[in-house]
């Protein structure tokens, strides 16, 4: 099932279509490129990092409001959040 925002071979097209292509927009221009499907087992770093962002995670969902808040002030003092 394809996930492409605006026309296909468009200015603005991005997404996937299918595990074929990838729509991007680069710095060049907008860019489609074959869908590449990773090969091998994941390292053991790969899944300790996993793992960890996971836990991370979890601990996020875990706080209220107010103690997201806190967080989410810092980060927007430090000009680190996009909203």
């Amino acid at each position: 099932m394809g996930k492409v925002n605006g026309p296909l071979f468009s200015i603005g097209a991005s997404g996937q279509l299918a595990k074929a292509m990838i729509f991007s927009q680069r710095k060049s221009g907008q860019m489609v490129r074959a869908y590449h499907k990773p090969s091998g087992a994941p390292t053991g770093a790969q899944l300790a990092q996993r793992a960890l962002i996971a836990e991370l995670t979890l601990a996020w969902q875990q706080l209220t409001p107010a103690e997201k808040a806190v967080y989410n002030d810092e980060a927007k003092q430090r000009h680190l959040c996009i909203w």
